[in-house]
């Protein structure tokens, strides 16, 4: 078994978990807290998990330097940025915690709340203040484990706080618990634990040995506080880009809203969170392949990358998809919120599109092209703000997710145009005549699915007619993870 598969399954398997237990909770917590008051929690700790990524560049500078020293083991250097890495994490987990102290001070105004949701918005603030603390401070430990591929050892121990996780969502099951400010202090606790796992992994393992950490920041203009700055803004504009999408919702609209719009796009953010997953083992190698400027061997293992996780996430996506509004009925024991499937799926196409350029942009943003990527994002991002805003106000909470779909569809192509001239990309390295096969496979498979969702009146039919589907879609994807050999070291052998 290759490193490369060991790591992915183990983030697959502990995503899975995460999955599960994600399924479970929306459903229970609605029940348990309301729309309104649970629409506050997630904007809430949504956002405490969101603001992770302003942690002045922090994890990101951890990550790539961790990299860095692992091909040059150059010491001093590495002490120095991991230093500036932890300095910058503790000073933007003060200043996020602020921030969400302002929030729970004047939500009633900032987010129209009355009656409970009103009452009880300081304190829900309050604690995603202190969780948002522990995620910024727990991103540099993480990025750490990371670099250096201990991502089943990690995945092992943090089975642990999802366990916790699970036993809080049975106590609001089974025992009548209703108290979202219980539930808030228990998801809290577990962010606390799953930092102190890591740091004790990273002591264990002795990743630090021979560094010397101080708190401070260098005074002179640094390649590492350069990079951190440039991923600081970066995430700034991410951040509007994506994760603001509730925070329009909640301010434009309302908190019940902000609960709607979780439902609708639950399957994307999964999935988001599924691709995320996996890229995170993949990256390491992108970025010392692209560090020892071997474009031949990077170009072919980024190519293997996107073909393979593109027709896999595609097959995902088309089953999600077809079964949409079976899938909300089963979920939710309602179907009140089948009407809006088709915005379900018009986000899942969002993600598909993502697979086409994510090795590359990822590449770029962990190395000196980062200003590149900085640029466009300055640009395209302020469109898809101004577009959500316009249409949410006019048509509801539609109108983030096509903001978001038209931003990605810009962001594809300006990404396929700078391989070209960074790594010498062709478009056939990418759409050979197999994965156009598979593609077209699957849009006909999708095509099929909705017609017999519309048509087939007998449940039996419908079934047997969906698990045929699946079992193709299954075949198409194992076929294309067989073909490409992904899992195998990324040795020059052409494309």
């Amino acid at each position: 078994m290759s490193n490369v598969f060991k790591n992915l399954s183990s983030n697959l398997f502990l995503y899975v978990a995460k999955l599960g237990i994600g399924i479970l909770t929306l459903p229970i917590c609605l029940k348990a807290f309301g729309a309104d008051t649970y629409g506050l929690f997630l904007l809430a700790f949504g956002l405490s998990s969101s603001f992770t990524a302003f942690d002045f560049g922090a994890s990101k500078s951890a990550m790539r330097f961790s990299v860095e020293f692992l091909e040059d083991k150059e010491t001093i250097k590495f002490s120095r940025a991991l230093s500036t890495s932890i300095t910058l994490s503790v000073l933007a987990a003060i200043c996020i915690s602020l921030i969400f102290l302002g929030m729970g001070f004047y939500g009633k105004q900032l987010f129209q709340l009355t009656g409970n949701t009103a009452t009880i918005c300081l304190p829900v603030f309050l604690l995603a203040a202190a969780n948002s603390f522990f995620l910024v401070i727990g991103a540099v430990p993480q990025q750490l484990l990371q670099a250096n591929n201990f991502f089943s050892l990690r995945n092992n121990w943090q089975y642990i706080c999802q366990a916790l996780n699970l036993i809080a969502l049975i106590a609001l099951w089974r025992c009548g618990i209703n108290d979202v400010i219980l539930y808030s202090i228990a998801i809290v606790f577990i962010s606390i634990i799953s930092l102190l796992i890591d740091i004790t992994l990273i002591s264990r393992k002795m990743i630090l040995v021979g560094t010397k950490l101080q708190f401070k920041i260098e005074r002179k203009r640094t390649s590492v506080s350069q990079y951190s700055f440039r991923a600081f803004l970066h995430a700034i504009i991410s951040f509007l880009a994506v994760q603001a999408d509730k925070l329009i919702i909640g301010t434009v609209l309302n908190v019940g809203a902000v609960t709607t719009y979780s439902i609708i796009t639950k399957p994307y953010y999964l999935l988001r969170g599924m691709t995320g997953t996996g890229y995170a083992v993949f990256q390491p190698t992108l970025t010392a392949l692209q560090f020892n400027s071997d474009k031949s061997t990077y170009l072919n293992y980024s190519s293997k990358i996107i073909r393979t996780t593109f027709i896999v996430v595609m097959s995902i996506c088309c089953v999600a998809g077809i079964c949409f509004e079976q899938g909300l009925t089963i979920w939710l024991k309602t179907s009140q919120y089948n009407e809006m499937a088709t915005w379900g799926i018009i986000s899942l196409v969002s993600v598909c599109l993502t697979m086409l350029y994510t090795p590359f942009y990822r590449t770029m943003l962990y190395t000196s092209s980062l200003q590149t990527i900085l640029n466009f994002s300055m640009l395209v991002v302020p469109i898809n703000v101004v577009i959500s805003i316009l249409l949410t106000r006019a048509y509801g909470f539609y109108g983030v997710i096509i903001g978001t779909l038209i931003q990605i569809l810009l962001e594809s192509g300006f990404v396929l145009f700078q391989a070209r001239k960074l790594f010498n990309l062709k478009y056939t390295n990418i759409f050979t005549k197999p994965f156009n096969f598979r593609f077209l496979s699957i849009l006909i498979i999708f095509v099929i699915g909705r017609f017999c969702i519309a048509n087939i009146t007998k449940s039996g039919l419908l079934i047997s007619t969906e698990i045929t589907l699946v079992l193709t879609l299954i075949l198409i994807s194992l076929n294309t993870i067989r073909k490409e050999g992904l899992f195998s070291q990324p040795i020059n052998n052409g494309n």
